[in-house]
């Protein structure tokens, strides 16, 4: 299967063309981003935020890794309206950030796209270091005796 950037791109646009969303190319693939109004916070307090995912995309293995970020713009508001409803039912209160992980994984599974495989996370190798450290110490003791 043929894996095409441009395509995976123009479906993502077209996907999010009803919502908060924007798709910019990049040279290894596209940035698709949010100005939304964030979730209340101290005293009821709505912050503008922009969430930018970052598209990796790597056409010979035919996968693509996203980079999130999330930034605060502007002065906080007083409680209103949120953006974040990407559809018109009221109860239907959407993360934008969710949505747009959907959205990327069904185009990406439609198109034969698949995530790109992760290192463990630096975090994990501490712990697995730290864990086998233990038992050797445990081993150590017991031996002693």
């Amino acid at each position: 299967m043929s894996h095409d950037p441009q395509r995976f791109a123009a479906k993502v646009r077209k996907a999010t063309a009803e919502g908060p969303f924007t798709v910019e190319p990049t040279e290894a693939g596209f940035v698709l981003s949010a100005e939304i109004t964030g979730p209340p916070r101290a005293r009821g307090r709505r912050h503008r935020e922009r969430l930018t995912h970052l598209v990796t995309l790597d056409p010979a293995a035919g996968t693509y890794l996203v980079t999130d970020t999330r930034e605060t713009l502007g002065e906080a508001t007083e409680k209103g309206a949120s953006l974040l409803r990407l559809d018109k039912r009221a109860d239907a209160q959407l993360d934008p950030g969710v949505e747009a992980h959907r959205i990327l994984a069904a185009t990406a599974a439609e198109l034969g796209w698949s995530p790109a495989r992760t290192g463990p996370s630096s975090g994990l190798v501490v712990a697995i270091i730290a864990a086998v450290c233990v038992v050797v110490l445990v081993v150590a003791l017991l031996l002693i005796r």
